[in-house]
């Protein structure tokens, strides 16, 4: 049986976690938005409405260019949208990650057709993310 290793904890990589957060926040939401906006029509300004903000608000958390969105908000907006989230932490003694640098492969196509917003990353560049090319719509 596998152990873990408190001491095997890097420090250094604490921006990647975050913001592998956030990315996976805003994904989440994203996806549960795009569902309700298929299958019942509801409509950035329907959301606005029903949370008690400005649309623009709501605009700016559903396409990530809202810098202060948070895990609440998260919750709030996917509340409204009727889903709710469930966490189940992951022992990473049971996993191998095959791709540790998370590096796009050569001829990657993201589903989502806009890129993420830059404050989802780390300030330094990622590498390789030249590489990556936008779905075609």
């Amino acid at each position: 049986m596998p152990t873990f290793d408190l001491s095997s904890y890097d420090r250094s990589a604490e921006e990647q976690i975050k913001g592998d957060a956030r990315m996976s926040m805003f994904l989440a939401l994203r996806s549960a938005f795009k569902y309700r906006a298929k299958t019942s029509a509801v409509t950035a300004k329907d959301l606005a409405q029903v949370l008690g903000k400005h649309k623009s608000q709501v605009s700016r958390v559903l396409n990530g260019t809202n810098p202060s969105f948070t895990f609440e908000t998260l919750l709030v907006y996917l509340e409204a949208l009727g889903f709710t989230l469930t966490l189940r932490p992951s022992k990473v003694e049971d996993f191998v990650r095959s791709n540790k640098d998370a590096r796009p492969f050569e001829n990657y196509k993201p589903e989502v057709s806009t890129p993420p917003p830059a404050y989802f990353f780390s300030d330094t560049p990622t590498p390789g993310a030249g590489s990556v090319r936008r779905a075609s719509a």
